[in-house]
């Protein structure tokens, strides 16, 4: 196994709900198999594509589009399988294979082609007791096509993923920490709207949005945080201009800063916006900045996440006698002279 390998594996073990734990998978992902974006589908009961996350937001209205007209509809006319038929099998579906019906298709022309996208590879996640879903890579014009290799190492990376999606969805005990390189900005007018987005912004509002009733509390919160900056500047009594929303993909910070304009009379505020990351999520990010052979890191990891040397040694199917030996290459390597300290040094923002 890869230390990319070991290192999705881990992530899938975390236990999180798979709605929050999917943007990590899917950033994982490239170390797997190199692409330009990646996109997950969830399925639902019926074989209909039920909720998706993509790393690219400007494909957000395209994979709307293809929830609401193209699954188990157009589709069919492109690439011979619907959506529901694909998450039902176990199978790799490389797009190349398709040739040149792909790119004259409608599929091709106005879902992919618009933003980016050349070629996709996609793959079936079938967890037990619960509908899955599909993974789906891309890669841009002058990339060159996924290759039998590609589809090998996506297939050896599926049953992890079909672990993680059947991890409880559960939120409520889930501790979060900043994570301070993920900041999306908006400039916003006092009326709600948004003059502009960076590209962190656009994608953390639209994983901030939801469901439809999400993104109307987004806006309408938005809105009241703007006018109280607002109203702050003016003297005026109002509530911090700043307000947290929490759904399924995360924790999400938002906070209003006054924006000076030179060459507009319109009032604008600044919003950052900062997605806050599971706690275990942030901490096998820093365990796997040790640099420790894969075997080791994910045997701390699961120290990590409070089990015991025999818990861990069993969840690794190795002998306890092991477990103790790799915990000592550990405290070797990163100079720590007890668990505890080895614990700290994971928690710490400043490993």
């Amino acid at each position: 196994m890869t230390s990319a390998s070991a290192y999705f594996r881990q992530y899938c073990a975390i236990g999180l709900d798979d709605r929050i734990v999917m943007p990590t998978l899917m950033q994982a992902m490239h170390q797997i198999v190199p692409s330009n974006f990646n996109v997950f589908w969830w399925a639902g009961e019926s074989g209909e594509v039920s909720g998706f996350h993509t790393e690219n937001p400007n494909a957000i209205p395209a994979a709307k589009r293809y929830m609401s007209e193209f699954a188990n509809k157009r589709e069919m006319k492109s690439v011979s399988m619907s959506f529901g038929q694909h998450v039902k099998q176990h199978n790799v579906r490389n797009a190349a294979q398709l040739g040149s019906a792909l790119f004259e298709s409608d599929f091709y022309q106005e879902l992919l082609k618009p933003v980016g996208i050349r070629t996709l590879l996609r793959a079936s996640v079938k967890p037990t007791g619960r509908p899955g879903g599909s993974v789906m890579l891309t890669r841009a014009p002058g990339e060159r096509p996924f290759s039998a290799a590609d589809e090998r190492r996506l297939e050896s990376v599926l049953p992890y993923l079909a672990h993680a999606l059947a991890a409880p969805r559960d939120t409520g005990q889930i501790e979060y920490a900043d994570c301070g390189d993920q900041v999306g900005m908006l400039i916003v007018s006092l009326q709600g709207k948004v003059e502009f987005a960076n590209e962190q912004g656009r994608l953390f509002l639209r994983l901030a949005q939801g469901s439809e009733a999400d993104e109307l509390e987004v806006f309408a919160r938005l809105t009241r945080a703007v006018q109280a900056l607002d109203a702050i500047q003016r003297g005026t009594a109002a509530p911090p201009p700043a307000f947290r929303l929490h759904n399924a993909s995360g924790v999400f910070q938002f906070r209003c800063y006054n924006m000076e304009s030179t060459t507009s009379t319109a009032r604008l505020a600044c919003v950052w916006i900062t997605r806050l990351v599971p706690k275990a999520i942030k901490q096998l990010a820093t365990i796997q900045t040790f640099g420790l052979p894969h075997r080791l890191t994910e045997y701390c990891a699961a120290l990590a996440r409070g089990l015991s040397h025999s818990e861990a040694s069993r969840l690794m199917g190795i002998s306890l006698h092991t477990g103790k030996s790799y915990f000592d290459s550990i405290r070797d390597k990163l100079g720590v002279a007890s668990r505890e300290e080895l614990l700290k040094r994971i928690q710490s923002d400043n490993p």
